[in-house]
């Protein structure tokens, strides 16, 4: 089978095509015939040495995210069978092949409605969107949100979700094409980090008062999130796409009786359940047409290493999806 084997810890260039025999399943495993894969910043970062701590050891295949068929089941496996369509976000399951080994419980079984190619979009990035709109704190017509990075693959579905909720959505873009894009699907205020201060901004356009809540996937821009974060305000991080964010003093929290939680997706699915209901969260809203991921490249597995130029590049809107046919 052909998969994407990072040799060494770097940018887009150190991905490389290999080809590797069918892996093996223990009791509790299935083997899946990959359809389609998901790029996440996880693999960028993955790729690049700075997550997780301590890096896994080169080489490795890399990805998280995919979908496609049930192809084997171990002995003990009860979630699912042969044959059956299904998604996954599983730390180490090397999506970057043709075939994928994953624990069985694992394992998502997709609704009949539901595209690889939608399942791969929204499974990590919808569960994950689902659950900072549930978790952390009630979100209500009131809510004052700032978004970071609008216009990303997260950025996206965060708007749509909290806009569903009815909140006031602030969000960050880089480019003027880009304000526009998250202006059609709800954003509110839309602020051009490259052309402004973006805390200042908020701060303009709150009447000085700041926000209720901030959602930060990006790390670098973490200091300026906490001060756009209004009095009790919470400011929740989920990623470092752009960057490890700098030390802090955890007493500046004190000022203005802030809250910093930082969150990780396996937390909050660790038990069968929660990963089935955020995951069908997600799949609901884009059933019901108010959550919609944007489709900005699909690249055979083979283009892995354009697919992580494109996105590096910051231009694109949305989410870049690997297929395996």
């Amino acid at each position: 089978m052909k998969a994407i084997q990072v040799t060494q810890y770097g940018g887009p260039e150190v991905l490389e095509v290999i080809d590797l025999p069918t892996p093996q399943i223990r009791p509790t495993e299935i083997l899946i015939d990959m359809k389609v894969t998901g790029y996440n910043f996880h693999d960028a970062a993955t790729r690049k040495g700075i997550f997780p701590d301590p890096p896994i050891p080169v080489p490795f295949v890399l990805g998280v995210e995919g979908a496609g068929m049930v192809a084997e089941v171990g002995a003990d496996v009860t979630d699912v069978k042969v044959g059956d369509r299904v998604s996954f976000n599983v730390e180490g399951a090397d999506s970057y092949a043709n075939q994928v080994v994953i624990p069985g419980d694992r394992a998502v079984p997709l609704p009949d409605d539901i595209s690889f190619e939608v399942a791969a979009s929204l499974t990590a990035q919808g569960g994950t969107t689902s659950y900072l709109m549930s978790e952390l704190r009630s979100i209500t017509p009131e809510t004052t949100l700032l978004i970071q990075a609008g216009a990303s693959g997260m950025g996206l579905l965060l708007i749509q979700w909290a806009k569903h909720l009815g909140a006031k959505v602030f969000t960050t873009v880089s480019s003027d094409t880009k304000a526009q894009f998250v202006r059609e699907i709800g954003a509110d205020e839309v602020i051009l980090y490259t052309q402004t201060n973006f805390v200042e901004a908020v701060k303009q356009l709150t009447n000085g008062q700041g926000v209720d809540m901030v959602i930060d996937g990006v790390g670098t821009t973490l200091a300026g999130s906490l001060e756009a974060a209004k009095t009790r305000g919470l400011v929740v991080t989920y990623g470092m796409a752009g960057g490890v964010p700098e030390l802090m003093n955890p007493f500046n929290l004190l000022y203005r009786s802030r809250t910093l939680a930082g969150t990780d997706y396996f937390d909050f699915v660790a038990k069968r359940d929660d990963l089935l209901r955020h995951t069908y969260a997600a799949f609901e809203g884009h059933r019901q047409g108010w959550l919609k991921q944007q489709i900005a490249h699909i690249l055979p597995l083979e283009e892995a290493q354009r697919a992580h130029y494109l996105m590096e590049d910051r231009n694109i809107i949305g989410k870049i999806l690997l297929t395996h046919e």
